[in-house]
């Protein structure tokens, strides 16, 4: 009779925390069968190199089209070029420009290895200069 009682006291607590607070199934879910994590994997490819030097008088071309989004309540923009002649998930490659560049640059020079099946990702600083972590935040 007491482990019924304790039961039917056990299911009711738990009714009443799940009314209160819906998401507690979703914590109490990730507390016992927590998700694999993320596998980031970093390989170097010293035979990977930009189409283009990056002197100091170098303008991109306009054959990129900005993409915009909003990170930590700042306007953002960054670049893109999807990998061709690639099945299946390809690997990304982000791309940070130097001083002075911005991510339409990085795109035009480093385009070539698209074609070799990588997704390209340039995005801009805030202040065309410098990455800068306390502008940028380390988060970004």
């Amino acid at each position: 009779m007491k482990v019924l009682n304790r039961l039917v006291t056990g299911a009711v607590v738990l009714a009443v925390v799940v009314a209160l607070r819906p998401d507690f199934i979703g914590h109490l879910r990730a507390w016992l069968w927590p998700p694999a994590p993320a596998a980031v994997t970093e390989v170097m490819r010293p035979d990977l190199t930009p189409g283009r030097s990056g002197n100091q008088t170098y303008t991109p071309p306009d054959t990129f089209p900005p993409h915009g989004f909003e990170f930590a309540g700042q306007p953002r923009r960054f670049f893109a070029l999807p990998a061709t002649g690639q099945t299946g998930l390809p690997p990304l490659i982000l791309l940070l420009h130097g001083s002075g560049r911005d991510g339409r640059a990085m795109l035009d020079m480093w385009q070539a290895i698209a074609g070799q099946g990588a997704f390209l990702v340039a995005p801009d600083a805030l202040d065309t200069s410098q990455w800068n972590p306390a502008a940028d935040g380390t988060a970004f």
